[in-house]
């Protein structure tokens, strides 16, 4: 159980570190998402909100070529280990290193094993 609770809070983690740097990097969009909530909060009829931040957040993904939810639904899978990865963090998982050496002298990989 405390595996899986550890588990469990290191995918959080990475999930909140992802989003951080994307928000970040992809400040302009973030900022049009917010001004459509700050609008539609003046909008008293639910269903009408909801058409109304459905059908603006859409022409905003297709402006920026981006849709956070759908970055964050795939991040979600590949960190619960449903999905395959093609990636590997090292920058998240050696920060230490990085912080306080500035990366490592050497790095040896173990190559996969092919038996034919």
């Amino acid at each position: 159980k405390e595996k899986d609770r550890l588990r469990e809070e290191v995918e959080r983690d990475i999930i909140n570190i992802f989003d951080t740097y994307l928000r970040q990097k992809k400040a302009p969009y973030f900022a049009e998402l917010q001004r459509i909530e700050d609008i539609s909060k003046r909008i008293p009829n639910k269903k009408q909100r909801a058409d109304y931040v459905t059908k603006e957040k859409a022409k905003i993904d297709r402006r920026y070529k981006f849709n956070h939810m759908a970055i964050e639904a795939e991040l979600k899978e590949l960190t619960r280990g449903h999905t395959p990865r093609n990636f590997f963090p090292w920058q998240l998982y050696f920060a230490e290193v990085f912080k306080k050496k500035g990366g490592f002298d050497i790095v040896i990989g173990n190559p996969p094993l092919y038996q034919s």
